[in-house]
């Protein structure tokens, strides 16, 4: 569907779609394992907002390094956006969101990138949780 500049956009048209969201790190390889991960995008026009949740399972690998998080579309401007992490039973972290790459972002604690170890080593129950804005070509 397309709309000519200054049309007004049916928000009928607009609803979430689900998209395959890839975790990473730049150490020692990480693996997901049984992690619950959904993962979500809606776009309006050039404009694109992702909702990520990551559940993690009892048999994701930590690995080594910062923990990168793909989006759905490169983005043709700085993704910005915010999130929290939950360490099951400890800690709520508020976090930021960072691009880290072309397609992929990053979390960003207390001016430290999320990691294995930073703020917390990742064990079964805990959540990476996060809403990321970004405008697409």
């Amino acid at each position: 569907m397309s709309y000519l500049a200054g049309d007004p956009l049916p928000v009928d048209d607009f609803y979430w779609q689900n998209y395959t969201m890839t975790m990473s790190s730049t150490g020692t390889a990480m693996s997901i394992g049984n992690s619950t991960v959904v993962s979500r995008y809606l776009r309006l026009g050039q404009l694109v907002i992702v909702k990520v949740n990551v559940t993690i399972g009892t048999t994701f690998t930590a690995g080594t390094g910062v923990y990168l998080f793909s989006l759905p579309f490169a983005p043709v401007d700085v993704p910005i956006g915010s999130g929290y992490l939950f360490d099951t039973g400890t800690a709520l972290y508020s976090v930021s969101v960072a691009q880290a790459g072309s397609q992929v972002v990053q979390l960003v604690y207390q001016n430290n990138q999320v990691g294995s170890g930073t703020p917390f080593t990742p064990t079964s129950g805990d959540e990476f949780n996060f809403v990321a804005v970004c405008a697409v070509a």
